[in-house]
């Protein structure tokens, strides 16, 4: 548990640290009753805050993702990019099959399921979802970990597009040369160690 926390945290903090793409998630401890691991949540976005229709967003309400890994509540908040139209939330998953719909805090305003057809969400694999108080959509989770969960809308409310995948923090420049910096201490302090200084 201290492991997964730990690695929570150090994505968290890699996440949020100037100079790193997509730094949109804060951490957020819920603990659910079976004492489930720390959960990332989406944070804000812009001058517009969580999702809510501000900055733009599509749905009028915040949206959610919402399943049996955090216990079908509200701790899993999407963040809305105006750019792309794109809705997205980091979460710490445990290893399993999981049932899930994205759907807002009333369940009736937004409710985003299976549509119909099969319920399977495949990893790396986009998929159409319904978008009316349809059946949950699956999801088989093999390795515990962080994965992102990306809502496209750009193309209509009507016909948005879900994609799941392992979470990758890719650090720029920056934020490389800050992670380098000890090193580059510990190469000034030999040297000075090998000319007697």
């Amino acid at each position: 548990m201290k492991a997964r926390l730990l690695a929570s945290l150090f994505a968290t903090v890699l996440m949020t640290a100037p100079g790193v793409a997509s730094a949109t998630a804060i951490l957020g401890a819920t603990q659910s009753a079976q004492d489930a691991p720390t959960q990332l949540v989406g944070g804000m976005h812009g001058a517009g805050g969580f999702a809510g229709g501000a900055g733009g967003s599509p749905y009028p309400v915040d949206i959610f993702v919402r399943g049996g890994f955090n216990d079908w509540g509200i701790f899993n908040p999407m963040t809305y990019d105006a750019g792309s139209g794109v809705y997205s939330a980091v979460i710490d998953i445990a290893a399993g099959d999981w049932e899930f719909k994205i759907a807002s805090e009333d369940w009736s305003t937004v409710d985003l399921g299976a549509g119909g057809g099969d319920p399977t969400v495949v990893l790396d694999s986009a998929r159409l979802i319904g978008t009316g108080a349809f059946g949950n959509l699956a999801l088989s989770i093999t390795t515990a970990g962080l994965y992102t969960f990306t809502l496209d809308t750009s193309t209509g409310l009507d016909s948005p597009t879900l994609l799941v995948s392992a979470f990758t923090a890719i650090p720029e420049p920056t934020t490389l040369a800050l992670i380098g910096l000890p090193l580059v201490w510990l190469a000034v302090t030999r040297r000075r160690k090998t000319r007697g200084f």
